[in-house]
């Protein structure tokens, strides 16, 4: 028989030492059965595993990035289309979702279970989880900013008349939208159940396209212009004018917009003569003159008859017009 001493001392020593051994062999529900405890309705979790317990949170919070990455790749894609009926065309979005989650996309308060040990296995296993409306909460601001400054171009294109003007401020929405949309993507992935909550902003986003087209259609041009020589300047300006958007139009009365271009060659002497060709360029809407240029040749052009000046002079002036217009149109329609 042991002496009371010796009992105790015994007793320390299993409730020191063997008791972890069998406490160890109590595995969690959570290590064979996550959904139980955390459902995926409630909550973002992830089982991660490894040689230490510090691993084994490590992988677990990896994969719940890799996770929320994953999906939204494979969720994200906008592919736009144009049907045609009875000479109209109607443009419209399909949203099948191809973004990349920004890196400074993160989120924190992440929770985790105490690390449980598999001798079996020799292996650390945790689960790293979070509430899915706390981590929607924590990442509305994230979509809240994202739709201010959508909305902030998107709202001053309705608040222009002048559909050049409308089509730029549209085209500037085009990146914050992408930029919105995979905001949402990403937060309903968060919680899927409040999804809804921006079903309008989702609309708009994918009327977008639809807009810019029908403002390109209101941008029909007709060129009134005087003094040109062989539509020279007719024929540059209105390749230019259709790069940047414009359709050009033979009828004054159903254009949108006038383009009234005054060449003049600025003669000096006879025999020979000497031009220096300037031209005055105005674009008018229908509220009020949206553009101007005016250009000259810097040296004069010699020659016994005008038309032969002109035909040296003209390609040039018309070369280096259409370069300085092609770079401002550019700018004035965002592009």
């Amino acid at each position: 028989m042991f002496s009371g001493d010796l009992k105790n001392i015994l007793f320390i020593f299993l409730l020191t030492f063997v008791s972890p051994i069998f406490a160890t062999e109590n595995i969690p529900t959570w290590m064979h059965d996550k959904n139980a405890v955390y459902p995926s309705s409630e909550y973002i979790s992830a089982l991660g595993f490894g040689k230490s317990k510090k691993l084994a949170k490590e992988n677990a919070i990896s994969e719940i990035s890799r996770y929320l990455k994953t999906e939204i790749k494979t969720t994200v894609q906008a592919e736009s289309k144009a049907d045609s009926y009875n000479g109209k065309t109607n443009y419209s979005q399909k949203l099948e979702e191809n973004v990349t989650i920004s890196s400074s996309t993160t989120l924190s308060g992440f929770e985790y279970t105490n690390p449980c040990y598999s001798k079996k296995e020799k292996t650390w296993y945790c689960v790293a989880y979070i509430n899915r409306e706390d981590a929607w909460n924590q990442y509305l601001p994230e979509i809240e900013n994202e739709k201010s400054v959508f909305y902030s171009f998107y709202d001053k294109a309705l608040s222009e008349k002048e559909p050049i003007f409308k089509c730029k401020f549209y085209k500037l929405a085009e990146e914050p939208a992408e930029n919105l949309l995979a905001a949402l993507d990403y937060a309903r992935l968060l919680q899927p159940k409040n999804g809804e909550l921006y079903a309008a902003e989702r609309k708009t986003v994918i009327e977008l396209p639809s807009l810019i087209e029908s403002e390109k259609i209101k941008c029909s041009v007709f060129l009134d212009i005087k003094g040109d020589y062989g539509n020279i300047f007719a024929s540059a300006i209105s390749k230019i004018l259709a790069e940047n958007g414009f359709i050009i139009s033979d009828d004054k009365n159903k254009s949108n917009y006038i383009a009234n271009i005054d060449v003049e060659n600025n003669s000096i002497g006879e025999n020979p003569l000497s031009i220096i060709p300037s031209i005055d360029f105005k674009l008018y809407g229908k509220y009020k003159a949206v553009y101007s240029l005016n250009d000259r040749l810097e040296n004069k052009t010699v020659a016994y008859e005008l038309e032969k000046a002109q035909k040296k002079a003209y390609p040039k002036l018309a070369e280096k017009f259409c370069e300085k217009l092609s770079t401002d149109l550019a700018e004035i329609l965002g592009k």
